[in-house]
């Protein structure tokens, strides 16, 4: 499993990161992965870009239309999933945790206006 392999990456590339709380998250989710992929499975589905963060975006220059590079995880998912990945690697904690349901808010507008 990919994400087992990254663990294990990442603790011998960056042992003095993967201590502590870090790694005891990272192992819970672990051993929780294939409860936490069944509940991803369930529902509506859609198209996801899977590894959405802003190095793999694009903007025109006013910065009004956005574009994705790097398509190597694009899966059949949960939208929300990928606003959250987003969300959670783009903003700081304290940003993300004032504004979360103002963000939200804005996404669900967005696609209600979009008939979705």
């Amino acid at each position: 499993m990919l994400y087992r392999y990254s663990v294990k990456l990442c603790q011998e590339k960056y042992p003095d990161l993967m201590v502590g709380e870090a790694m005891t998250c990272a192992t819970h989710v672990m051993e929780k992965f294939p409860e936490l992929y069944a509940h991803f499975a369930v529902g509506d589905q859609t198209l996801i870009h899977g590894d959405a963060y802003v190095a793999n975006m694009y903007f025109d220059d006013g910065g009004n239309k956005i574009g994705y590079l790097d398509f190597q995880m694009v899966t059949r998912g949960h939208g929300v999933r990928e606003v959250t990945y987003l969300l959670g690697s783009c903003l700081a904690p304290e940003v993300t945790e004032g504004n979360i349901k103002r963000l939200l808010g804005v996404y669900c507008q967005h696609l209600a206006e979009q008939g979705v």
